[in-house]
């Protein structure tokens, strides 16, 4: 980071403490009491930043959320770079720059994230692009209007000046109008889980995303409720404070949960429709839904098929006890019995009344009660049991048991136990 900024401000610039490149490498590495804890904290986010963006870009298997993160994280290490300079060196070139352009490129990045970490297919289309027309648009302006000083206006308590209604408020406003998008597509996100998976996880759900989000919208806020308390002198508070600690963590969680975060689809196996065999497709019947509505209406599934498919998946649970499978999902399931993912889901939904999570999990509790009322697994801890029958962890196993039960499964064993 250090040769980042050296490179920046490489030009001598009038200074008190001599040119501005020696005065750089000095605020960096002194340990003298003119170092303030704001520095620090930037120095702090401006590191993890950095490191992020470098951890995405080296990984293995990088996908596009990799990259998107790696130039997202990039992206806030140069705005906390740049805020530092703007703070050690007001009158150098590098810190004359106005960034408040950056936050119109905070909610695009969101999006796209989201979208490449839930995407079945294609993430990005170059329609993509346009979400950054603000961002582009702000940013030549900041270029030809030098005169704009709306950075130092938030920063110093003058949020209220000319610039606000043009540049502050809708910057505010993008910020919260993506995340309200980022909210809706992670809450469509997580209803449609069910049709696809027979078990819970963060990764899954991207709860951690949307807190996330909020988090960062609300340093934002808190930045511009900070700055507008200066002006009223309510209080005295540096807005410095708000915005670099939210995006140092920002950054951190970010780094830190991006890395766990798997694409929740198998995009190569998803992109694949797979044809029913031959022995299962009617030749007599047309290819048309009998009474399929909504979203199936032009599914081209028809009753006699959908019920043979699910014949192929009762023998599959329970004759091969595949709901033993801890991670199942109906990708994996339709890849065994050859049928299309799509056709076999719309055959659980119409003619069983249920999604896949409520079928292979109603499998998964009948067999622990199976397990529970046989007196030789009563040497056996329910975690074990439940591990047996193809839960993931105490807590799903608890929680759904409950569901289709009515009572926990320690319960449960003991109601079979009495005399």
């Amino acid at each position: 980071m250090c040769i980042f900024l050296l490179a920046l401000t490489r030009m001598p610039v009038a200074y008190p403490h001599g040119p501005t490149s020696v005065r750089v490498y000095h605020c960096l590495y002194s340990s003298k009491p003119e170092h303030t804890p704001l520095e620090f904290l930037l120095h702090i986010g401006i590191a993890q930043s950095l490191f992020g963006a470098f951890l995405f870009l080296t990984k293995s298997d990088k996908r596009t959320s990799d990259y998107l993160l790696s130039i997202w994280l990039g992206l806030m290490g140069l705005f906390m770079g740049m805020s530092l300079l703007k703070m050690l060196h007001p009158a150098s070139f590098w810190a004359r720059r106005q960034l408040f352009p950056f936050f119109f490129a905070m909610g695009p990045f969101f999006i796209l994230y989201i979208r490449s970490v839930i995407a079945s297919g294609p993430a990005l289309h170059p329609r993509s692009l346009v979400q950054f027309v603000p961002f582009i648009g702000y940013s030549l302006l900041a270029i030809a209007q030098p005169n704009y000083r709306v950075d130092e206006a938030v920063l110093s308590g003058q949020v209220l000046a000319g610039d606000f209604w043009i540049i502050t408020l809708p910057a505010l406003g993008s910020m919260i109008g993506y995340t309200i998008w980022s909210w809706n597509l992670i809450r469509n996100h997580q209803r449609q889980l069910p049709d696809h998976f027979s078990f819970e996880s963060e990764q899954l759900t991207l709860t951690w995303l949307r807190v996330v989000s909020l988090i960062f919208t609300a340093t934002f806020s808190m930045t511009m409720i900070s700055s507008l308390a200066n002006v009223s002198s309510v209080i005295q508070i540096n807005p410095g404070w708000f915005l670099f600690s939210g995006l140092a963590f920002f950054a951190y969680a970010i780094m830190y949960y991006g890395m766990k975060q798997p694409a929740i689809f198998d995009q190569t196996r998803d992109r694949t429709e797979w044809m029913p065999p031959s022995d299962l497709a009617d030749s007599s019947k047309p290819d048309a839904p009998e009474h399929s509505q909504g979203k199936y209406a032009r599914s081209g599934l028809t009753d006699d098929r959908a019920l043979r498919y699910l014949e192929l998946l009762r023998a599959f649970m329970e004759d091969q006890k595949g709901f033993q499978q801890r991670d199942l999902t109906i990708a994996d399931v339709a890849e065994k019995l050859g049928v299309s993912k799509h056709h076999l889901t719309q055959a659980i939904n119409e003619h069983w009344g249920k999604n896949f999570y409520q079928v292979v999990n109603g499998y998964r509790v009948e067999y622990v009660k199976q397990l529970l009322e046989d007196p030789s697994f009563d040497k056996y801890t329910l975690l074990s049991v439940a591990h047996e029958a193809g839960f993931n962890s105490k807590s799903a196993f608890n929680l759904t048991f409950k569901k289709f039960v009515g009572m926990t499964p320690s319960a449960y064993r003991l109601m079979i136990r009495e005399p």
